[in-house]
């Protein structure tokens, strides 16, 4: 079982007490095109280590859109495991994943994030792994390449006999 939520307000401040029962995903999508012009507020809530990655991006929109999306992630983080933001810590895995330090282990709240364009994604469990994807659609990418690298032979089928204009619609339809 999944919730979907929304966030679009900059003032945006998350309800006491989030809880998640063992058998469910709150997915919270982000308007980054509403939140992000609050770099400011969301600055405070990063760690020094956040602020330097943010300050690594070579366009103010990246930045502004990490920032915002790492600083909702720590609100959010915070209010599931009871803590105050800047008390979520964060451990790194492979490839450089981040994990929430889960001490106590009653904390074990799991988390997974994914952005494109303006659009973000934050999805939140309880004592299990999960991934999530979100993806703009766009037309300037061959489609026919990667449907041909990743999709089976059925879909593959299925996407080459409609009509060249539709296809590519199509191909974000599939991956779902």
């Amino acid at each position: 079982m999944s919730d979907l939520l929304e966030i679009a307000d900059p003032q945006f401040q998350p309800a006491s007490g989030l809880s998640l029962r063992p058998d469910e995903v709150q997915l919270w999508r982000v308007d980054l095109n509403q939140v992000a012009p609050a770099e400011p507020r969301w600055r405070q809530l990063l760690s020094p280590d956040e602020a330097v990655r943010a300050d690594r991006f070579h366009f103010e929109r990246d930045r502004r859109n990490y920032t915002a999306t790492r600083a909702l992630l720590r609100l959010l983080l915070a209010k599931y495991v009871n803590r105050a933001p800047e008390r979520v810590c964060f451990v790194y895995g492979e490839r450089e994943k981040p994990a929430l330090d889960s001490r106590p282990p009653e904390t074990q709240v799991h988390f997974n994030v994914s952005h494109s364009g303006m659009r973000a994604l934050l999805a939140f469990t309880h004592g299990r792994e999960l991934g999530v994807d979100i993806e703009q659609i766009r037309n300037n990418f061959d489609h026919q390449a990667l449907a041909k690298r990743f999709f089976s032979p059925t879909e593959q089928q299925a996407l080459t006999v409609l009509p060249l204009r539709e296809q590519c619609a199509a191909f974000f339809r599939f991956r779902k």
